[in-house]
């Protein structure tokens, strides 16, 4: 891999972990609601797990920081990547409030705990041939749910956007629906399978999603006026 290459990956990283941590700064004054906790919780997994993918190649993907941390890296990465679509999931309950919400966060609940136990019992496995991480068994079954799990936020919004009324309502809930779901194709599936498109074009695309989230809820007045909303 070429430096230019390695850059412009370190480059497309940091601005998700920036995007991420000015997002979390709007965030946290309104960390008390539910649904804005929620949302701080989801945001701050993404952003941890860009910080933790960071430390694979820096400063070069033969020698990086990994050495230090050993195997704390590897577990961290795969917890966030848990996580992630949990509290987006439990973000969208909180949101929408769907009938028998607290069966839904129950349910969730169980899933990602029984995940964390069986990545505790068989964590992934690093292949020296293929140069990746190998999760089996078990494990990589609960983790494929938890990649299906990522859509459920975005299905609930795109079932609240076909409902909504008025030009506001919509293109808010517009955003937000394109942000989960970019958010769930990006980061547990191109992310997670390492498929198109390329490192830096899913970084960048990560950032825009986060961003298409944020105006979503709080969208800047100058974007109001553009729109006309």
């Amino acid at each position: 891999m070429g430096y230019l290459e390695l850059l412009v990956i370190h480059f497309s990283t940091i601005l998700v972990i920036v995007v991420g941590v000015s997002f979390l700064i709007w965030l946290w004054p309104l960390r008390r609601e539910k649904v804005f906790g929620s949302l701080l919780l989801f945001v701050l997994m993404i952003t941890a797990l860009y910080f933790l993918v960071l430390t694979l190649r820096f400063p070069t993907p033969e020698k990086n920081l990994t050495e230090y941390f050993g195997g704390f890296i590897y577990f961290s990465l795969f917890i966030c990547e848990g996580l992630i679509p949990y509290f987006g999931s439990v973000f969208s309950v909180f949101t929408i409030g769907p009938k028998h919400k607290k069966i839904w966060i129950y349910l969730l609940t169980v899933l990602v705990g029984i995940y964390v136990v069986i990545l505790s019992i068989n964590p992934p496995i690093y292949s020296e041939t293929k140069e990746e991480l190998i999760i089996t068994g078990l494990t990589a079954s609960y983790f494929y749910v938890l990649v299906a799990m990522m859509f459920v936020p975005a299905s609930l919004f795109l079932f609240t956007l076909l409902k909504s009324k008025g030009r506001a309502e919509i293109t808010s809930n517009s955003l937000l629906f394109l942000g989960l779901l970019m958010l769930g194709l990006l980061v547990m599936i191109s992310e997670s399978f390492a498929v198109f498109p390329p490192i830096a074009v899913r970084r960048v695309l990560v950032a825009l999603a986060l961003i298409s989230l944020y105006c979503g809820f709080f969208m800047p007045g100058w974007l109001r006026k553009v729109l006309r909303l």
